[in-house]
């Protein structure tokens, strides 16, 4: 049996365990809540739970920030005021938890199990949005072929994001191999070994992504951002590895996969639940589109 590696007392720089204690406060306010929103019998603590942020947004943007109009759109998509608001306050929480679990927890040098976990989460909530948008790209459905009255539209008529979802969907395959790479990517997150190179394939994705709603004026920039803000902070441990093999030309060591389940019975419970999930999800999206289609 694999030894706890709780018993390997790692050492974390001082700025590495403040950076990480707000990034696992941060991530799982965000992230929330998935993985409950996907199970049966669940959706009504996901549904509460949601309905909480609504009432302590709107609540923050009537009586703190003094807002001119009162929060009262939630779920249309896109950047609303309500995305701004919940993104600030979840920062702010971050910010002032970590700040007090630094004091409280001052004489802990590394939190590796607290981080495997985190990672975990990170790396499913990622590998089921990517799969998402990858198989909504791939059956031509998110940006989908210009109808006519678009094709004869004048061109200055057009606002920016009608024109990047033209420019994709004119052309059935390529939007299918934008989709193909984040299918891809999506995959390889759903494993360990694989997850530096999901990541960085997901963060490329991402990073045309953002560029693309930023400059294109598409009202995800937020979602997006955060988004390849989690792929960072899953490449991040091994910058320093792929630094050592693609600039300086140098070798370096494998990353030892700790095993963090102690039991049998508890790994074949997870690699059970993995199963099935990546089954779901990969299943539930393929029928989902072929419905659409």
């Amino acid at each position: 049996m694999t030894k706890s590696p709780v018993s390997h007392a790692d050492y974390w720089p001082l700025f590495h365990r403040v950076a990480f204690r707000f990034a696992a406060i941060f991530l799982f306010l965000y992230i929330l809540p998935f993985p409950f929103d996907k199970v049966p019998g669940f959706h009504v603590l996901a549904q509460g739970y949601s309905k909480a942020w609504h009432a302590i947004a709107a609540w923050v943007g009537n009586h703190v920030l003094n807002l001119p109009q009162p929060i009262t759109h939630f779920n249309d998509g896109g950047d609303k005021m309500y995305d701004y608001v919940f993104l600030l306050i979840v920062t702010v929480l971050a910010l002032f938890t970590a700040a007090l679990w630094s004091f409280l927890d001052r004489r802990r040098l590394s939190y590796p199990v607290v981080y495997y976990w985190v990672q975990v989460l990170v790396r499913y909530y990622l590998g089921w949005v990517f799969v998402f948008y990858g198989m909504i790209k791939v059956f031509h459905l998110q940006m989908p072929s210009p109808t006519l009255f678009e094709l004869v539209e004048p061109f200055g008529n057009k606002t920016p994001m009608a024109l990047a979802w033209s420019y994709v969907g004119f052309s059935p395959v390529f939007s299918a191999f934008v989709g193909m790479a984040e299918v891809i990517a999506g995959a390889l997150l759903f494993f360990r070994r694989t997850t530096t190179l999901g990541a960085l394939i997901g963060g490329v994705v991402m990073l045309n992504v953002v560029v693309m709603n930023l400059t294109f004026h598409v009202p995800v920039k937020l979602y997006s951002s955060v988004l390849f803000f989690m792929t960072i902070f899953l490449v991040l441990p091994d910058v320093g590895r792929l630094a050592r093999i693609l600039v300086l030309n140098k070798s370096t060591k494998a990353t030892q996969q700790r095993q963090f389940l102690e039991t049998r019975w508890l790994r074949n419970t997870a690699i059970a639940i993995k199963t099935l999930f990546i089954i779901t999800v990969v299943t539930g999206n393929v029928v989902s589109c072929f419905q659409r289609t």
